[in-house]
């Protein structure tokens, strides 16, 4: 992964940046905190600062997966929050929850999250029709939303004189101990369910890499150990950190309040490009706001989807109020998915795309020469070879002839893959200098 800030600075956009001074200060001052948590890592301080290094707390939950896997149709995860979301996040960068790939994988993950009458009904007929699995979260089993959840799908059973089987179909994952007000835990002893053991100190917003998180993980075909070790990459980076520079997060962070604290900026924008990456955005939502909205302070978080919110959010950010910071997170994608095939795009570009230039009869053409249409492109998904970029300049150059006296202005932009991107520009530079494109050692459509 790779943290880029510089559009971040006022050397680069202009005045909404932060300037490079304002920006230190605050990153200077976060030192004591980056401290702090180091020790806190170190020393195993809280329990979500372990999990990341465990390998001993897994088994009866790859057991339980390994059942549910083999015997279930269907796994309803009912929680709320943070005993959801994470686990949402997992499962869909898995391709195997609220994505295309999801209706093709057995057993199909649900998420029960929300107290929707309609939605959770349709759960509920499952018990009829197929063979439902439900995994019921609650940290300390007195969640109002999550032990509505239990009491209707423990009724659900009844209503259709299956309530011998809601033992092998329904499982909590909550504190244990005897606990007086852990209602949850009442339920289980009751209807003789089995339960997993929440750890006790462990907040809900932290337990993905608990059992919370690790069983939809194993069920959607993560390894939870690979998933951890991520997790426990980051810890380390971080405790390797000698100066708060060092460490992306502690970067990240002090942006965020110096473009609060200088610029106003007071919402967070993080605008994700991927599906897989739709609940990662929204666990981001709920993360920052119930970590950082205290004693009435705290910048609001957004979640965006890209390209899809470039048609609905985008107006209000790039012409509402100057008061965001936007964090854009991809996922490499080159060689996914359909490729636009390149004769077609050079059709729609002379029928479409050039009468309309034309009727605009321009008098100087500005060219923002993006290459990220190349077929090596991690981005755009296009079919384009370098001669194709060629091609494009010679016409748009064929206009410029007719209309504005061959005045054109040519600005790099896009392109992230440097082969694609090298032939890209040979051919632009060459169409622009001598009228033809370059011979360069080119990606052939066909190779």
């Amino acid at each position: 992964m790779r943290q880029v800030i510089e559009s971040c600075f006022e050397d680069a956009i202009g005045a909404g940046g932060i300037d490079r001074a304002s920006f230190d200060a605050v990153l200077a001052r976060s030192a004591p905190s980056l401290e702090r948590l180091k020790d806190e890592v170190g020393a195993a301080a809280r329990p979500h600062f372990s999990l990341p290094f465990r390998d001993d707390d897994l088994e009866g939950v790859r057991a339980l997966a390994g059942h549910l896997g083999r015997n279930a149709s269907d796994v309803v995860f009912c929680g709320t929050g943070g005993s959801s979301l994470g686990g949402q996040a997992l499962a869909q960068v898995a391709g195997r929850f609220a994505c295309a790939q999801s209706l093709q994988s057995v057993p199909r993950l649900h998420f029960a999250d929300n107290l929707d009458a309609e939605g959770f009904a349709a759960l509920t007929r499952l018990i009829a029709t197929a063979t439902p699995y439900f995994v019921i979260i609650s940290k300390s089993g007195t969640t109002a939303e999550t032990l509505a959840q239990t009491l209707a799908i423990l009724g659900a059973f009844r209503a259709r004189g299956l309530e011998g089987e809601i033992a092998e179909r329904v499982c909590v994952l909550t504190e244990a101990g005897p606990g007086s007000g852990n209602g949850l835990r009442a339920l289980a002893a009751r209807f003789g369910l089995a339960a997993l053991d929440h750890l006790p100190d462990l907040g809900g917003r932290f337990s993905v890499f608990s059992n919370v998180g690790m069983l939809p993980a194993l069920l959607a075909g993560l390894d939870p150990d690979e998933v951890r070790a991520g997790a426990a990459q980051v810890l380390r980076a971080l405790q390797g950190a000698h100066v708060p520079g060092d460490c992306a997060p502690a970067v990240g962070a002090a942006l965020q309040v110096a473009l609060w604290a200088h610029r106003g900026a007071a919402t967070s924008v993080l605008f994700a490009y991927g599906d897989r990456l739709e609940r990662l955005a929204r666990w981001h939502v709920q993360l920052w706001a119930e970590s950082l909205g205290k004693e009435g302070r705290g910048t609001t978080p957004i979640a965006a989807l890209g390209p899809v919110d470039q048609h609905s959010q985008l107006q209000l950010f790039l012409d509402g109020p100057r008061d965001k910071v936007f964090t854009v997170l991809m996922a490499p994608q080159a060689g996914q998915g359909p490729l636009l095939d390149g004769d077609l795009a050079r059709e729609a570009f002379t029928e479409l795309l050039l009468p309309a230039l034309e009727d605009f009869s321009p008098d100087l053409l500005l060219i923002s020469a993006g290459f990220d249409a190349h077929r090596r492109d991690p981005l755009a998904q296009l079919n384009w070879v370098g001669s194709d970029f060629g091609w494009v300049t010679g016409k748009l150059m064929d206009v410029a002839d007719r209309f504005c006296g061959q005045r054109i202005v040519s600005l790099l932009e896009g392109g992230y893959d440097l082969r694609g991107l090298g032939e890209g520009v040979a051919n632009h530079v060459a169409m622009l200098l001598n009228g033809q494109s370059t011979r360069m050692s080119e990606t052939d459509r066909d190779d």
